[in-house]
């Protein structure tokens, strides 16, 4: 996954040159919640740490926390909001075979008259 190009924050996110003089100045960071505090998601160095997903990275971080209904993908598959196992997606991994059944198709009509099919599923 290609990480995204952040200005550097003591610029003010002002482009000031960059290589021979074109383009912006910065880094390529993972995360930047503009401090050097350790344990908030976000290292010193704009590096996620472990436990952590930031969905954007000049946003603030978050835990991971299965089963809060938010998917943090690549550490959970899924994440429905519960523990309930068996429904899709147990533990944060999606279940095997999961992904749903389809409807059913019509039934075509009676004897002697047109036949007209019924709505299908999906």
């Amino acid at each position: 996954m290609t990480r995204p190009f952040i200005p550097d924050r003591e610029s003010g996110g002002i482009p000031t040159g960059g290589t021979g003089g074109f383009g912006g100045s910065g880094t390529f960071e993972q995360c930047d919640d503009g401090n050097s505090t350790a344990n908030d998601g976000c290292d010193a160095s704009c590096v996620i740490e472990s436990g952590f997903a930031c969905p954007e990275p000049a946003a603030p971080c978050h835990r991971i926390v299965c089963g809060d209904g938010i998917a943090d993908w690549p550490n959970e598959e899924c994440d429905d909001g519960n523990q309930t196992p068996n429904d899709g997606c147990t533990d944060c991994t999606l279940d095997s075979g999961s992904g749903g059944t389809g409807g059913t198709a019509g039934v075509g009509g009676s004897s002697g008259g047109p036949s007209t099919g019924g709505v299908g599923g999906g």
